[in-house]
């Protein structure tokens, strides 16, 4: 019986390689902008921000939004923020997201993992390739040397997996409607999986784990120990004499 690549959702993994996934994409994104460009991002915001305000009457600005820090909560906030968002995906375009090679970022840990023996409670599919363009300029829909990877998000201890909202198939849909569904349920599906609390590890770093295996050879590891400790004398004796 041939060997299956990937475990099922509640089965139990081994972690052999302890690095824990972080994202698949490229190489730039918007928590790199932040730090890489914060003072050019904050420079954009207030700029949009003053033009958004600024008084019909005469070129100051109105007084109460003078000073832009000082609301934090409200629709204030929430215009700043997707004006954050909007300044942010106008210099990944710029910058052409860093490069057009997608790629996987992993984080090593730093301490080896006391328990390397994990449920798996949900996984998720990820491509690395070459972006491409076509003849007249747009990105093509498929990646060069296209490579898909298995992603799992195995069971902590503080492990939380949110409820996926699937939209059903319709009598009749269309085409159109049929896409529009399948793009929503994958959406909430990758949503659900990076907000979901637990380690998230390549299944190339895991191996299935065989309990009935890892039994047998527990048991067989216990038949072979010396029953007294005549033979462990022994061999200290051996080594004595032979140092």
């Amino acid at each position: 019986m041939a060997k299956r690549k990937y475990a099922k959702v509640g089965e139990l993994v081994k972690i052999v390689i302890p690095k824990f996934f972080r994202r698949c994409g490229y190489p730039l994104d918007s928590y790199q902008v932040k730090h890489m460009y914060g003072h050019q991002l904050y420079s954009m915001v207030n700029r949009a921000w003053e033009a958004m305000f600024a008084s019909q009457d005469d070129d100051g600005l109105v007084d109460e939004v003078k000073n832009i820090h000082a609301r934090q909560a409200g629709p204030t906030s929430i215009t700043r923020e997707l004006l954050m968002k909007a300044a942010c995906l106008a210099i990944l375009t710029r910058e052409n997201w860093g490069g057009n090679e997608r790629i996987i970022q992993e984080e090593e840990v730093s301490n080896s993992v006391k328990n390397p023996i994990y449920k798996v409670i949900a996984k998720t599919f990820v491509k690395t390739g070459t972006r491409a363009t076509t003849s007249q300029g747009y990105y093509a829909t498929k990646l060069l040397n296209q490579k898909v990877h298995c992603v799992y998000l195995l069971q902590n201890k503080n492990a939380e997996v949110l409820e996926v909202k699937k939209q059903e198939k319709k009598k009749g849909e269309t085409l159109c409607e049929k896409t529009r569904r399948r793009k929503q349920n994958r959406t909430e599906l990758m949503h659900n999986f990076y907000n979901s609390t637990g380690y998230r590890v390549l299944a190339t770093n895991c191996e299935i784990y065989d309990q009935k295996k890892s039994g047998r050879a527990t048991r067989k590891d216990e038949a072979a120990k010396p029953a007294s400790g005549t033979e462990e004398s022994d061999d200290r004796e051996h080594a004595i004499h032979c140092s």
